[in-house]
């Protein structure tokens, strides 16, 4: 929501008359039960019966507090991570841990987590507090990196790309009014 929000202003002065209830949840929803439009989600999707529209890519990447690294050290190589704390946001942890990439060496790394959190803001303010490491998209933490609260870790370690998508409901037909906000994020995030 961090991008999305933002971007708001131009899509509400182009649509008056429209009005936005905005939910931010982390979780999975039940788009037809829950009255849903559209959503915005983050990596591979679940319901390939579900009609969406890719959105955008960002880097993942893992970051901690300065505090948090001048205590503990910081890792090396990726193997190091089992010797951290780790911070598992709303994703978790994948069964096959966390994957990384260097000149076509590829290793993925069984991690367990300290803390769980299961909201994104949360999890990044569990790393800015110094409490461990945490795998998160750029976008989630681009602020914090920029004023230095937290440092990217492993950064000569690719982790891949997260695909942002827009959902909307299987079976319905688009609103359009929820096309026309995915398209505009789209949009403005290719600017």
């Amino acid at each position: 929501m961090r991008e999305v929000i933002p971007r708001l202003p131009g899509f509400v002065a182009r649509h008056p008359d429209l009005a936005i209830d905005l939910v931010m949840n982390d979780q999975r929803q039940d788009l037809i039960g829950d009255g849903v439009d559209v959503v915005f989600r983050f990596g591979p999707l679940a319901d390939s019966s579900a009609k969406m529209l890719h959105i955008a890519r960002t880097p993942r990447l893992l970051v901690a507090a300065p505090r948090y690294i001048t205590l503990h050290g910081m890792p090396k190589a990726p193997a190091e991570l089992a010797d951290h704390t780790i911070i598992a946001g709303p994703a978790g942890i994948p069964t096959d841990g966390w994957s990384f990439e260097k000149k076509g060496r590829k290793i993925s790394v069984r991690l367990e987590s300290r803390l769980t959190i299961g909201q994104h803001e949360g999890a990044i303010a569990a790393a800015v507090a110094g409490l461990g490491i945490v795998s998160t998209a750029h976008w989630g933490c681009r602020e914090e990196i920029e004023d230095g609260r937290l440092v990217r870790l492993l950064a000569d370690w690719d982790m891949g790309l997260l695909t942002v998508n827009a959902i909307f409901t299987a079976g319905r037909t688009t609103k359009p009014a929820a096309r026309a906000l995915a398209e505009y994020i789209a949009a403005q995030l290719k600017q």
